[in-house]
């Protein structure tokens, strides 16, 4: 809630230590909100309210304000009144607690933040992917896998994505009196180093590397024998990797489009000199995802 309200400043928060107790006082709810910015300045809140939720949009208010207080570093901060002061301070959000009301129901001072530490992530993945290159025709596939990453505050966010996709077969017929059928499994690796938009969206340029085994089987009767040829294929290449996590939750929504240069191109000759197949000097490839984020 506090991330809806402060869209012009969604990094924003990691400026902040908030802490928050929730408690329940009679029939109503009490929240107990207390803050501090990197610069130590800090404000302190009770608020009551019959309704939970209500509860929780009130105290996200007041974060949010604080927020915006330490970015203007104009607004005067909303503290305890000074020592001796017989009257409370109030503002738009009540009376502001004493100094002693505050030790009475805390143990210490709340502290500046400390900087943001980094979060490391793991997702398991379900792929579907279409690519060109490796056979006649685009060829459709399926497949899962495996995502790591490490998250920081900025662009610097590595992620390591490693999946396993097996292609359909498909058939093609160089000539009337011929049939061949091309099969393939692909082991996939990208390395994407930096983030370039916020959550709950990403957008990663990627560097990838793709490794798999081709396999084209003959038959027809202008073949002099019907046989089955395999080939390694090595490739690399770029591509760019934009995500969405649609609900705020742990589900992500992914995409994927680059192009890929062959390592190792392959041809595909059957006797008596039948040529099948010949791998462009180039292909592409695109890709979409469903992940579970821990």
């Amino acid at each position: 809630m506090v991330l809806e309200r402060l869209i012009d400043h969604p990094d924003a928060l990691a400026r902040l230590r908030v802490q928050v107790e929730i408690s329940r006082s009679g029939d109503a709810w009490l929240g107990r909100l207390r803050s501090a910015d990197l610069d130590g300045r800090g404000i302190s809140r009770d608020v009551m309210d019959g309704s939970c939720s209500a509860l929780a949009q009130a105290l996200s208010w007041v974060v949010a304000l604080s927020v915006e207080e330490a970015l203007s570093d104009s607004a005067a901060v909303r503290t305890a009144p000074p020592q001796g002061s017989s009257a409370p301070g109030v503002d738009e959000w009540g009376a502001a607690p004493s100094p002693d009301e505050v030790d009475e129901r805390d143990e210490g001072t709340l502290s500046p933040v400390d900087p943001p530490r980094g979060e490391f992530r793991g997702e398991p993945l379900l792929k579907a992917a279409a690519q060109s290159g490796f056979a006649p025709r685009l060829a459709l596939g399926l497949g899962g896998g495996v995502a790591f990453e490490w998250k920081e505050v900025g662009t610097l966010s590595p992620r390591v994505e490693r999946s396993v996709l097996v292609f359909d077969r498909q058939r093609t017929s160089p000539s009337l009196d011929v049939e061949v059928e091309f099969e393939a499994s692909m082991l996939n690796a990208s390395l994407c180093p930096l983030e370039l938009a916020d959550e709950p969206w990403s957008l990663r340029p990627c560097l990838d590397v793709q490794a798999g085994r081709l396999t084209a089987s003959s038959s027809g009767r202008a073949l002099a024998r019907s046989e089955a040829r395999h080939a390694l294929w090595l490739a690399s290449g770029v591509s760019l990797q934009a995500g969405v996590a649609p609900w705020r939750g742990p589900v992500r929504l992914s995409a994927a489009l680059g192009g890929l240069l062959p390592l190792s191109r392959h041809e595909f000759y059957f006797s008596p000199d039948i040529e099948v197949f010949d791998a462009p000097v180039a292909g592409w490839s695109g890709a979409g995802g469903l992940g579970v984020v821990f």
